[in-house]
């Protein structure tokens, strides 16, 4: 049986997709880190009750998910 080149990927190809997978990973770390470190400063700043602000930090989760979202999709997408 003979194997068809075209439909197994280079090892270029298999490496600049484990980058784009590492960066993407990287991107939503450091926007995950910053999101939370800006939402607990609005809650300290505003002086939101303890009870309420555990439910107010998961806000934090929204930003990051969203622009790694976009990011893969959008500007990783054309070059995948």
């Amino acid at each position: 049986m003979a194997r068809n080149a075209a439909a197994d990927p280079s090892r270029r190809d298999k490496l600049k997709l484990l980058g784009y997978m590492v960066g993407t990973a990287l991107f939503f770390g450091v926007t995950l880190l910053i999101s939370f470190f800006l939402v607990i400063v609005a809650i300290n700043s505003i002086k939101i009750p303890a009870e309420v602000a555990s439910n107010i930090l998961m806000l934090g989760l929204v930003p990051p998910s969203v622009a790694t979202f976009l990011l893969f999709t959008k500007v990783f997408g054309r070059f995948i």
